[in-house]
């Protein structure tokens, strides 16, 4: 599928079918046909991995064996460094307003992938973000459904009245593989030593307790650097196979690889249903069964967790206000295991009052205060100034926009930054009252776990 060989079958199947639909168009639509099945074939006898690896974008649902995997770049809209979400909701609206035709298949629904920054601009700069912009979305050109029962696939272009179907040849043979060249190693600033870290968690605790603000989520960095290059499709691959509750992603800009599985949805549209999840409070999993439900009652009893849930939970009812007539939240949290750590959860979800942008709903949502803090100004103001480093994606929103306006964003958790040999993880801890700075660095080290393994570093 993926070398020149295999792609010659592409454009020998489908470039006069679109020629045709193009000759019927009045405007510029976006035209999809199914994969024709002996590219399929090509497809199915293809190691898994070096899809994923060559992959422009990589989604898999939580809890779902689809994985869904982009190649190319049909459309790509992108923001500048200091662009907000609602630039890109504004984008992303006109773009699925383009007319549509042909057909897709079930799974492999074209869709825009991607995601932004934690937050625009800000005064830490990082070069190693240079190439994602302040956000930034991908329409494949060629999207795959791969699962145990074989494989899907939609092609997409944006064509224009009657375009040539010797020009729709040349682009049906355009390279679709992520090319696997660097501009050369990234520079990165050194990442804050442990007794840093926790000195800059002290400061933030003696604010909270001068009544500055309730909490703030503090995170860090941690490096691995490799032999040979680091296969992203191998740690894709674990992950995926690892950590089935979680939503495992990849995006790739400018030679490196923003990727990770994290168990956090942010928010979900499915004709008209909206669905997310207050995820805060954590403990890690225990060495037996019996452990593990000693940990998870004491979590459950745990008052620090509990308010740090709390205002998560608060902040999502206020947040989906506007959007909803009622919303459904429990009572009580239940607990959420994953392999190395299990949280508090509480699922919430409600009936859409108009047709509003998906992404205007995730605007309006992020920076939740599990990942930001509470109340917002004066925790994005806190992480600014006590962080000293520049988060780039990590904890932003990540996912996927269909053409219907139906979609599900993530936050981009349990993730990290991979380029060459080199990978940059990231962490968080929430910070409230009673926190303690030993407790919350072994809380990152925990997080950090996932994307040690995957690379094979222990």
């Amino acid at each position: 599928m993926l070398d020149d060989t295999r792609l010659d079958l592409v454009p020998a199947q489908l470039a006069g079918t679109f020629a045709s639909i193009a000759r019927g168009l009045t405007t510029p639509s976006l035209v999809s046909l199914p994969l024709p099945r002996e590219a399929l074939r090509c497809v199915e006898g293809t190691d898994r991995e070096r899809l994923l690896r060559d992959a422009t974008v990589v989604w898999r649902p939580a809890g779902q064996e689809t994985v869904v995997v982009g190649f190319g770049r049909e459309l790509l809209l992108k923001g500048p460094r200091n662009s907000t979400l609602a630039d890109a909701a504004a984008a992303l609206r006109e773009a699925t307003a383009l007319p549509r035709a042909g057909e897709a298949t079930a799974l492999a629904q074209p869709a825009f992938f991607g995601g932004s920054r934690f937050v625009a601009g800000g005064t830490t700069h990082d070069p190693a973000w240079d190439g994602f912009g302040g956000w930034a979305f991908t329409l494949p050109r060629v999207l795959l459904a791969l699962n145990d029962g074989g494989a899907e696939g939609t092609v997409t272009l944006r064509l224009e009245p009657g375009a040539d179907r010797a020009a729709i040849e040349g682009r049906l043979a355009e390279p679709l593989a992520e090319s696997h060249e660097s501009a050369g190693p990234p520079v990165w600033p050194a990442s804050a030593r442990s007794r840093d870290w926790c000195a800059k968690v002290s400061a933030a605790i003696g604010e909270i307790a001068g009544g500055r603000y309730q909490k703030v989520v503090l995170a860090r960095t941690s490096d691995i650097e490799r032999p040979a290059r680091i296969d992203e499709g191998g740690v894709l691959a674990r992950l995926a196979s690892r950590y089935s509750g979680c939503y495992v992603f990849k995006i790739a800009q400018a030679g490196s690889a923003w990727l990770g599985a994290t168990p956090e949805l942010l928010c979900q549209v499915r004709g008209g249903t909206l669905s997310t999840v207050a995820l805060a409070g954590s403990v890690p999993r225990g060495a037996d069964p019996e452990s593990d439900n000693a940990l998870a009652a004491r979590l459950m009893g745990d008052a620090k967790e509990r308010h740090e849930h709390a205002l998560v939970v608060q902040a999502l009812r206020e947040g989906l206000a506007p959007f909803c007539d009622e919303l459904d939240i429990p009572a009580e949290p239940e607990i959420l295991r994953v392999p190395n750590i299990q949280h508090l959860r509480t699922p919430i979800t409600g009936q859409l009052r108009g047709h509003e942008n998906l992404l205007t709903i995730v605007a309006a949502l992020h920076p939740s205060p599990a990942v930001g803090g509470w109340p917002r100004p004066e925790a994005m103001e806190a992480i600014d100034r006590l962080e000293g480093m520049d988060r780039g994606w990590y904890a932003g929103p990540i996912g996927r926009l269909g053409l219907d306006g139906d979609g599900e964003f993530a936050v981009g958790l349990r993730s990290g930054l991979i380029r060459g040999e080199r990978a940059r993880f990231y962490a968080g801890a929430g910070i409230v009252p009673g926190s303690d700075p030993e407790r919350e660095f072994a809380e990152t080290e925990t997080k950090f776990r996932p994307l040690r393994e995957a690379v094979g570093d222990r």
